[in-house]
């Protein structure tokens, strides 16, 4: 299941989803994955530095200032050793298998092959841990059709309240976890080295 949290361009998505994982984090639910938090300089949005949402650890993902090796992108220069520290908190995440994973923000990059395109690819072949992706709102449709998604619910940052985005998100862990209760594991491996 992908929860996509969508809104038009600054309409608070990233910060909406710090708030639902601060609440999914409270729920003793194991959330994981990568925040992009925005810079302003001069009322335009100058840059994004990358977290790490489990450990808070960040650094400089874009900005506008091309520096050599960085792979330039409509108005921003993407930093190599953001896209990396970004990309190995995602392999990371997957490796740990939380409860769920967050991504902020799922773009015209990953769109066309870049930024967590290939993270992306990875959970969804890998395992059925849900995920949360920001996106923004003229880009949904183009997302929903890039990765063939089926399994997706849409909340909308202006309209939908924090309180039920979360209540729906837990419900869905919860029985989810319940159904998985029983299943074979794959590899023999229960989880305790057996």
């Amino acid at each position: 299941m992908i929860f996509i949290f969508t809104g038009e361009q600054g309409s608070g998505k990233t910060t909406f989803l710090k708030q639902a994982l601060e609440i999914l984090y409270r729920k003793n639910l194991k959330v994981s994955g990568i925040l992009a938090e925005g810079h302003w300089e001069n009322n335009l949005r100058s840059g994004f530095e990358i977290v790490d949402i489990e450990t808070g650890e960040k650094t400089l993902l874009c900005n506008r200032s091309e520096d050599a090796g960085d792979i330039a992108y409509r108005n921003f220069c993407f930093k190599p050793g953001g896209l990396a520290f970004g990309k190995k908190v995602l392999n990371n995440a997957l490796a740990k298998m939380p409860d769920i994973i967050a991504i902020d923000e799922v773009g015209g990059f990953e769109i066309e092959n870049g930024g967590w395109a290939e993270n992306i690819d990875q959970i969804l072949r890998r395992c059925d841990i849900p995920m949360i992706w920001t996106v923004r709102q003229k880009l949904t449709e183009a997302v929903i059709q890039k990765w063939l998604l089926n399994d997706y619910q849409i909340f909308n940052v202006e309209t939908d309240s924090l309180l039920s985005v979360t209540e729906a998100i837990t419900c869905f862990i919860l029985n989810e976890g319940k159904k998985s209760v029983g299943k074979e594991i794959p590899n023999g491996n229960d989880g305790n080295g057996k």
